[in-house]
């Protein structure tokens, strides 16, 4: 936010996200039914256990992610999120590993950890400056 992003949190349903400990909350601007991942700059997954399998739960988050990278949009992930993307089977992308904690691949930043948060920040920065990233296979990517 320091540097102009305007974060834009979007949910399941319009009811607020609670953090694992549940001492803090947000309410979501949209939910995935209301609202394109097209009308954004950038996805961004963001991990957790229970985060990531109540997105999994909801078949719209996927289609979600799935529009963005057919659409050419950034999509970054961290921690379980990568898990998230992995399961999508986006054709020709590299992911972080637990080997490799840090990829960035044609627009898809992924992070298991936060080793190295100026690196992944970097990574971020240049993937939403590129806006695009028309070099993806998308051609098997259903929505």
């Amino acid at each position: 936010m320091d540097n102009g992003a305007f974060p834009v949190f979007i949910g399941p349903n319009l009811g607020d996200i609670s953090d694992a400990d549940k001492e803090n909350s947000i309410k979501p601007n949209a939910s995935f039914t209301t609202t394109k991942s097209v009308l954004y700059d950038a996805v961004i997954v963001v991990g957790g256990e229970n985060s990531i399998n109540t997105l999994e739960d909801c078949g719209a988050a996927g289609a979600f992610v799935k529009e963005a990278f057919k659409h050419g949009k950034p999509i970054i992930a961290t921690g379980e999120g990568v898990d998230l993307i992995a399961r999508l089977n986006f054709q020709g992308i590299i992911l972080a590993t637990q080997d490799s904690s840090f990829e960035s691949c044609k627009g898809v930043v992924s992070s298991r950890s936060f080793s190295d948060p100026q690196q992944l920040t970097q990574a971020m920065y240049d993937a939403i400056a590129a806006h695009r990233h028309f070099d993806r296979n998308v051609s098997k990517v259903q929505i």
